[in-house]
This record gives structure tokens, C-alpha cells and sequence, in this order.
């Protein structure tokens, strides 16, 4: 028996041999055979024998051991730790139909099966894969979900893991026109469209389309307003009963669609006779449109009857609503019925902030 179960060898019955005998053939030859077939049973160091059976290693390892270049091999602990066996470093085809070439080679598509790479380009439309020449799959996002233009950029690493059916991606970019965002801390969004979104507690730099929920405290920062002012006039203005212009604002470029906040003054005194004095803000100059509440004005201020000599302050802000992209210049008109009314260059003021649509 050349081991017992345990590892350990016994030699056979008749030895060991006593000094002055004569040796039985039988047993020499008994012997002789038996260390044979425990050799024949023991693994040879030069790779010749094939375990038959599980090897237990008693909490040791196996040391000084080599990479795996098959998957009939296991991998070192360094393969594992730089993610050599995962990370495809040879990437071709192109940004839309990618091409993969591990090392080593797959020659199946299974479930769970990951890779990463650096893409080579941004995408442009949906994406396939093609791994070790074993045909393209579709790449997608979020389950089934096609990738649209920029949900890949260039020289991003890329996980992708195989569902069973295709590949999903899963770090979509938050670049891409078509990514999906979900987060409960700081996320940000450059030159991104949100469509239909919900928030909570969100600080809005861009634009969302769409239906959407915007919850908790909205904070869109000032920073993001193209702001213009204008005060006062020079001397002192005559303002008659036809609409006198005693104050612009220059909001420059608007878009359809921005709001303007507008708040203005005017401090006017009566001139000769008492009549009545009124003030209201409209577009004096440019090629935009703008959202008009009657023939001649868009935000209407407070008119008074006043006497001669009388002082008439009038207060005017608002929305204006920017119903056509082009320049736009506003102005604080006023008018004084009966007899003229004077303005001092400190007693007209117009301020506007634009609040972009896009």
C-alpha cells in the first residue's frame, strides 16, 4: 500500500530486512514495486503528472507562480489586484463599433462576464461590441436603454458587464445628451438638457425642458443673469403730454422665451398748470419682441392729478416676458397732461435684470 489515506507511505510486509539473512526475492520485488507505484502516484516537479483528485494545500500557497495567459489557469494575486485580467488594453473598430481583444482570449459571451477599456472616441449613436471576434452585441445603458451621442466621451475608462443578452454600460456619462442622472448629493451638469426632471433642494445653472417636478429650495444664482442697469438723465428734461423718454436700459441680446425683471423711478414736478402725471416701462429700441398689455406700454406705473410746482414720484416694476431673440433697449417713459413737468437727472432711474431661457 503505498500510502495510507494520509500521505504516509509504509513500506510492505517483510521489510524492514534483518542483517544475516538471506533476502526473499518476493519481498525485494514486492518492495520495489510498491515505492514504484508511490512514485507513480506522487506529482513530478518538471509538470508531467495529472492530479487525479482535489489538492488540499493546509492553509499554504503556491509561491513564485506565474501570470495565466489561458482561462484553464488561475491568475495571480497581482493580475487580480491590477486588473490585468479584466482591463482590455487593445481597442479597435471605432467609437460606435468597438472591438475587443482580452488577454486571454474568451470563447463565449456569458453572464457577468466585465471588461474596461479606454475609449478611443466619444460616441455618436448607439454602440455594439464585439469581443474576441465572437460577434457585436448591443451596448446599453440602464437595462435595455440605447446609448445616445456623448454617454461614452473620449478617453473615459469604461465598465461594461454582460447581462446574458448584451452589454451594459455602467458609468454613463453625465455629459451625454441622453444620460441619466440619479443622486442624493452634489451633481454637475456642463452643457447638459434637463429633460423632465425631478429635484430636490437643486441649484439650477442650465436649462430643463420638459415636464419635470422642481422640489424643495430652488436656487438659480446671479451669476447666471446677464444683469445691464441704467439711471438717471442728463439735465433736466421737459416731459410733455407725449411719451417722453427720461431713462434707458441696454439688455443687449435676449432670447425668446427670458423674463426681465424691471423696476424704475420717477420723480417729475409740475410745471404751469396741475394735471395729471404717469409713468410706465416699455421697448424704446431693438430687433426682439416683447409680450405687450396694451398699444403703447408694457408695465404701467402710478399716475397722479398734481398741482403746479408738486413733486409726483412714480414707482414701476414687473416681469416683461421676451417673445422673440433679437436686441433690446427699454425705457422708462413719462407724460404729464395739462402742462409740462420737468425731470432732474437724479429723479429717473431704470434697472433691468435678464434671466436666460437657454
Amino acid at each position: 500500500m503505498p500510502r495510507n489515506g494520509s500521505g504516509t507511505y509504509s513500506l510492505p510486509a517483510g521489510n524492514p530486512v534483518v542483517t544475516g539473512t538471506v533476502i526473499s526475492s518476493t519481498t525485494q520485488n514486492n518492495t520495489l514495486s510498491d515505492i514504484a507505484t508511490a512514485l507513480t502516484n506522487s506529482i513530478s516537479n518538471d509538470g508531467q503528472t495529472t492530479p487525479t483528485a482535489d489538492l488540499p494545500m493546509g492553509t499554504f500557497k503556491h509561491t513564485g507562480v506565474g501570470n495565466a495567459t489561458a482561462r484553464t489557469q488561475y491568475y495571480t494575486a497581482a493580475q487580480a489586484q491590477d486588473g490585468s485580467i479584466i482591463y482590455v488594453g487593445t481597442v479597435g473598430g471605432t467609437a460606435d463599433v468597438i472591438t475587443l481583444t482580452p488577454s486571454p482570449a474568451i470563447t463565449a459571451y456569458v453572464a457577468g462576464q466585465t471588461f474596461r477599456f479606454v475609449a478611443s472616441g466619444a460616441n455618436t449613436t448607439n454602440v455594439t461590441v464585439n469581443v474576441s471576434s465572437l460577434g457585436a452585441v448591443a451596448l446599453t445603458k440602464n437595462g435595455s436603454t440605447a446609448l445616445v451621442a456623448g454617454d461614452i466621451t473620449s478617453g473615459a475608462i469604461v465598465d461594461i458587464t454582460h447581462d446574458g443578452t448584451r452589454f451594459q454600460l455602467k458609468n454613463v456619462s453625465t455629459s451625454g445628451s441622453g444620460s441619466v442622472v440619479t443622486t442624493t448629493g452634489t451633481q454637475t451638469l456642463t452643457n447638459k438638457t434637463l429633460t423632465a426632471p425631478t429635484t430636490t433642494n437643486a441649484v439650477i445653472h442650465g436649462t430643463a425642458t420638459g415636464t419635470g417636478t422642481l422640489g424643495g429650495s430652488i436656487v438659480v444664482p446671479l451669476a447666471r443673469m446677464r444683469r445691464t442697469e441704467a439711471t438717471g438723465s442728463s439735465g433736466v428734461v421737459s416731459v410733455t403730454s407725449s411719451d417722453t423718454s427720461v431713462a434707458t436700459a441696454d439688455c443687449g441680446t435676449v432670447n425668446n422665451g427670458d423674463r426681465i425683471l424691471v423696476s424704475a423711478s420717477l420723480v417729475m414736478t409740475k410745471g404751469g398748470t396741475g394735471g395729471l402725471s404717469f409713468a410706465y416701462v416699455g421697448q424704446s429700441a431693438g430687433t426682439a419682441t416683447i409680450e405687450t398689455y396694451s398699444s403703447d406700454s408694457v408695465l404701467n406705473g402710478n399716475q397722479f392729478n398734481v398741482a403746479n410746482a408738486v413733486q409726483s414720484i412714480h414707482a414701476v416694476s414687473g416681469i416683461i416676458k421676451v417673445t422673440g431673440t433679437g436686441t433690446l433697449t427699454l425705457a422708462l417713459y413719462g407724460r404729464s397732461d395739462g402742462s409740462n413737468s420737468s425731470v432732474s437727472s437724479s429723479g429717473a432711474q431704470i434697472m433691468a435684470v435678464v434671466l436666460n431661457n437657454g
